[in-house]
């Protein structure tokens, strides 16, 4: 349990199913803006031919994991009933136990409810096939997990991103230049890696933001000619 569900807590929830079961075919989710979104596709995601994905549907599509959307009231009363019985009989557990506090609360859910639970309301599948795949050797789930922000390289080969300021080192094998997009990835541990043409590149960050000396000669890049979108009137 958590304080709400978010990206980040979906993203550990699936994470750690992986690890005890496998990769998905597919998960059935509701319209929540954590799994779903409803937003208009970038210029960039109409170039390639993508649809519009959440943090946690880019996840997936990795993963090769698909998202359906629950759209009938049956699927959708089933989740709320299930809800409904965990909120009564939860509740009154948590009383029973003693239970004050976010971390023993999760603990008891682990250790005793969901087993307790589970033994007595569970019904075998129909079918005994396990469709879950193993994860591909190598494959680093924190790369995967993670928060991709895309971004450009300023004229001097600083990054911004959350108002926090990365400077790209000289150092670099294949430095990218200036206007150059790049990913900004935020692993679930709060790391911060930096990603050009899918390789990562050494930086460091920055206290504050950079100021430009007095008598620097800024480069002047080409300007990008702009092409207005199919349905521009």
């Amino acid at each position: 349990m958590d304080g709400e569900e978010t990206i980040r807590l979906a993203m550990r929830t699936l994470w750690g199913w992986i690890e005890r079961y496998g990769l998905p075919k597919a998960l059935y989710v509701d319209h929540k803006n954590v799994y779903l979104t409803a937003r208009e596709p970038t210029r960039e995601e109409e170039l390639r031919g993508e649809q519009p994905r959440t943090h946690f549907g880019r996840a997936c599509q990795k993963l090769g994991i698909a998202i359906i959307g629950a759209h009938s009231p049956q699927a959708k009363g089933r989740v709320e009933r299930s809800n409904g019985v965990h909120q009564d009989r939860l509740v009154k557990e948590f009383q029973l136990a003693g239970i004050r506090d976010l971390t023993a609360a999760n603990d008891f859910l682990i250790d005793t409810y969901l087993n307790s639970h589970n033994k007595r309301f569970a019904v075998p599948a129909k079918s005994p096939v396990d469709f879950h795949r193993p994860v591909p050797p190598g494959l680093d789930l924190r790369t995967v997990f993670c928060i991709e922000h895309p971004r450009q390289v300023n004229n001097d080969w600083t990054v911004r991103c959350d108002n926090r300021y990365f400077q790209i080192l000289k150092k670099n094998v294949g430095l990218p230049r200036p206007g150059d997009p790049l990913t900004v990835s935020q692993w679930l541990d709060g790391s911060i890696h930096l990603l050009y043409k899918g390789r990562p590149l050494k930086y460091k960050e920055l206290p504050e933001r950079p100021r430009l000396c007095r008598g620097a000669v800024v480069p002047k890049l080409p300007r990008k000619k702009y092409i207005p979108r199919p349905d521009h009137p």
